[in-house]
């Protein structure tokens, strides 16, 4: 949900109507609304299923804030990371091509 935060923040700063589709696409799909993580976490928890497998992840999002280029105003950079071993050991394996 703090994607969605996030997503609605950006939204409201320009007129893009890449944004507003995708914000509305996401907020049609089933899940809880109401159940808001904090729009100022530092990580946020996200898990995926492969198969069997869940994968654990944290992300975290860097945004530029006051940017001294135009072209980097919007620009929001997004990292997964593994939460877990089994998760870490999992994209090993994915990059081995063994999974």
């Amino acid at each position: 949900m703090a994607r969605l935060h996030r997503l609605r923040r950006q939204r409201a700063r320009g007129d893009d109507t890449v944004l507003k589709t995708l914000h509305e696409q996401l907020l049609a799909l089933p899940g809880p609304q109401s159940a808001e993580a904090s729009p100022n976490a530092i990580a946020v928890p996200l898990k995926l299923r492969a198969g069997e497998t869940v994968l654990s992840f944290l992300s975290m999002m860097m945004v530029f804030g006051a940017p001294l280029d135009v072209t980097v105003a919007d620009l929001a950079i997004e990292t997964f990371l593994p939460e877990d071993g089994m998760t870490a050991d999992a994209l090993k394996r994915i990059v081995a091509g063994s999974m």
